[in-house]
């Protein structure tokens, strides 16, 4: 059996989010539905037991009280969207403890000197808890500085930030797993033309105990992609599909890598057609929306381009909040901004295009920027 988080509107109208465990998500679906849930939408799919497991080898998670981290603290933090955001969700779970100590502080000082023990405990008890803090979400800061650079394709940064972890890690537990840091290290090797010395860094992954074989064939693709290589990158990912647990989300990435990197529409359309009839879970479905505007732009039907480009990333940017989907809404705007200028818009695509063209730029997305520029008329395309 399998947990799945979800969420749904109970018989009574309440809108909630809970867990619920199932040997699959049809199954799921079928049990919320004889308890008469309505509106029913699921936040994790068949994978997300494989993927945990690979995330915790070889670091120390503390087991969490379900009670302690609710179905509704972590759809929560599934949304929280930047570094920022996440900091300030984090400092206010401790406000109070910094709010009774930096009273402590600011009573003493007003009372004046001479400061005896209990305001010299005052003056200690501040900075060490501030100390303390930052340890706790030093880590979170550092990985998710990871995946901006990663996303942004700024491979020296990259490498800068993943060695200060890999140091940091001598000294004190994270929960960033070195499986992590090597795949993206790797990317980025390969990226810069070293695709053999990025796939020995990954190699040792093969076949552990703790990464399912289809999730390891899904992360060696982003090597290839980031070389260029993307032949190999489909071969991959046809195999992934292949060896996963009966999921959706390998078929999806399949698909999108056709559509993506080969242009290749019947086959993007043939990835789809396993998925005919299944469950699809949230995120999984925002991204079948942008490959199915991906399809219907590559055949040049604007208008469901349109539609589904501009429902994938509502439903993409309403789901997640990580940074690795900037990269794939950026890609997704920019076809929703051909699909615009040749419906006959082009000062709507001109705007979007403007606000996405740095990160493309920064991707060396070329071929999808000549694309936009040809469509939108830009001299000089």
């Amino acid at each position: 059996m399998q947990e799945f988080l979800f969420s749904a509107t109970t018989p009574d109208g309440r809108t909630v989010h809970e867990r619920i465990e199932a040997a699959n998500l049809d199954q799921a679906r079928y049990i919320l539905e004889i308890r008469k849930y309505r509106a029913i939408e699921f936040l994790t799919d068949e994978h997300g037991a494989d993927i945990r497991r690979a995330a915790r080898s070889g670091v120390t998670i503390p087991k969490i009280d379900p009670s302690l981290w609710t179905a509704e603290d972590e759809v929560a933090s599934r949304r929280r969207r930047g570094l920022a955001e996440k900091l300030v969700w984090a400092f206010r779970q401790h406000a109070l403890i910094f709010a009774v100590l930096a009273g402590w502080v600011v009573l003493v000082l007003h009372n004046g000197p001479p400061y005896r023990a209990f305001a010299w405990t005052g003056f200690i008890l501040l900075p060490l808890y501030f100390l303390w803090f930052v340890r706790l979400v030093l880590p979170l800061t550092l990985f998710q500085l990871i995946l901006e650079a990663s996303v942004w394709h700024e491979w020296k940064r990259l490498r800068r930030l993943i060695g200060f972890v890999r140091f940091l890690k001598k000294f004190l537990t994270t929960a960033i797993p070195d499986k992590e840091l090597d795949i993206r290290e790797a990317a980025s090797l390969a990226a810069e033309g070293r695709l053999a010395d990025g796939l020995k860094l990954v190699e040792k992954y093969r076949g552990h105990p703790d990464v399912a074989e289809y999730l390891y064939l899904t992360r060696l693709s982003g090597i290839y992609d980031a070389a260029g290589e993307y032949d190999r990158v489909v071969a991959l990912l046809e195999e992934a599909a292949a060896k996963g647990p009966g999921g959706v989300s390998e078929w999806i990435d399949l698909a999108m890598a056709r559509i993506r990197r080969k242009h290749d529409a019947a086959g993007a359309r043939a990835a789809l057609q396993n998925i005919e009839g299944r469950e699809v879970p949230a995120l999984a479905q925002a991204f079948r929306l942008i490959v199915e505007g991906m399809i219907a732009g590559e055949e040049k039907d604007d208008l469901r381009a349109y539609e589904y480009f501009r429902t994938g990333v509502e439903k993409l940017q309403a789901t997640g909040g990580s940074p690795l989907l900037q990269g794939v809404v950026a890609e997704a705007r920019a076809g929703l901004a051909i699909s615009l200028a040749r419906l006959g818009r082009k000062d709507a695509a001109r705007s979007i295009l403007a606000k996405e063209r740095p990160l493309l730029e920064a991707r060396k997305e070329t071929g999808l920027l000549a694309r936009c520029d040809s469509a939108i008329g830009v001299v000089g395309s």
